[in-house]
């Protein structure tokens, strides 16, 4: 989304369409949102932030819902609440007093994105087999490893995979200019 204070509007372009959805920010509806996700390998949530308004600037004015803030895992809405905090202040008072943001992490190839969640595996059993008392414990401890293993991390890694090749969004260069992106 691209976020603009003196003309007090959204703007979004869905991933892969050309269309530009421009909302007015005073008559946004917003809440946290809450998607079960149920799988063999168990239950866990999300709960992103929508911001949904009408877009005015289409022949027939619609509804739009915009879905933002994906770091909604396992944190019940806290990332959705700080985001629309966040967007809030940006609109009242501006950029000068926000924290700034860390910077985006590199972009990791195919391979690594992959990898990524079975280093992460063997660094946490490495851990754990390393504290005192744990080659004790290792006859049910590596079992049950393994079994993690298989059901949550192979699937986590397999969805990176598969979700790697996601197009950035790209907006309107004018669009980007009025925002201070360009």
């Amino acid at each position: 989304i691209r976020v603009h204070r003196s003309t007090r509007k959204v703007y979004h372009v869905a991933a892969g369409k050309a269309h530009l959805f421009a909302l007015d920010w005073d008559r946004l509806d917003v809440l946290a949102g809450y998607i079960p996700i149920i799988s063999q390998s168990g239950y866990t949530s999300r709960h992103p932030l929508y911001l949904i308004g009408v877009d005015a600037t289409l022949e027939e004015p619609a509804e739009v819902c915009i879905a933002c803030g994906n770091l909604g895992w396992r944190d019940e809405g806290k990332s959705a609440t700080q985001l629309w905090g966040y967007l809030q202040h940006f609109m009242e008072r501006g950029p000068r007093d926000l924290t700034v943001p860390g910077p985006l992490p590199p972009r990791l190839s195919r391979g690594q994105t992959f990898r990524n969640p079975f280093r992460d595996w063997y660094v946490r059993l490495r851990e754990r087999l390393a504290a005192p008392g744990a080659w004790l414990r290792s006859p049910l401890t590596v079992p049950l490893q393994v079994a993690w293993l298989v059901i949550n991390i192979f699937p986590d890694a397999l969805a990176e995979v598969i979700q790697y090749n996601q197009p950035y969004t790209s907006f309107p260069k004018e669009i980007d200019e009025l925002c201070g992106f360009a």
